[in-house]
């Protein structure tokens, strides 16, 4: 595990410093700045089969809001740390079958994203704090980032999450970003 992590993490970091820094900062300073705040709106999707079976007709949508905050070190390489809180309960089943209740539970992920053709690629870790289970978070994912203006971008995006051994997440978002 730490040596994806090291491989995800600091290799980019690496090879970053063999490139030419005061190009890449004018062009990246005049495009839309070197930071990016976002609200983002999302529904989760969980499967059914992992829900526990006292759960009656379980939501398979979750509603989950957040915020992302996006540094760029270039005009295509970013790091993002993304913040989100899931506003609903519900039953899972964990590895005995027993009924494991997840409730608002709040994910922090920090994801090395790459940005080509106006479509986005990340990959990253994180955690997701509840109060009866924390679960480690693997996290990749593709958005599609349109910009109206130089400081302004609407980005829909999927995203699949594995929570550790309790379960996997797929998730719809639409992030407003604010460069500066």
């Amino acid at each position: 595990m730490k040596k994806i992590f090291l491989v995800v993490f600091l290799c980019p970091l690496l090879l970053l410093g063999q490139v030419d820094k005061s190009h890449s900062e004018t062009h990246l300073e005049e495009h839309n700045g070197k930071i990016r705040i976002a609200g983002t709106f999302s529904q989760t999707y969980i499967p059914a089969h992992q829900y526990h079976e006292s759960e009656d007709s379980p939501s398979q949508l979750i509603p989950t809001d957040g915020i992302e905050i996006q540094y760029f070190f270039s005009e295509h390489l970013s790091v993002k740390w993304a913040n989100e809180i899931e506003l609903m309960s519900y039953i899972l089943k964990d590895e005995n079958g027993s009924s494991k209740v997840r409730k608002n539970a709040f994910l922090t992920t920090a994801t090395i994203a790459y940005e080509l053709f106006d479509f986005g690629l990340f990959a990253g870790f994180g955690y997701e704090f509840e109060k009866s289970e924390n679960l480690l978070v693997k996290r990749v994912g593709i958005e599609y980032i349109f910009k109206p203006n130089k400081y302004v971008d609407i980005s829909p995006a999927y995203i699949f999450d594995s929570m550790g051994d309790s379960h996997m997440s797929h998730s719809f978002a639409i992030a407003i970003g604010y460069h500066f």
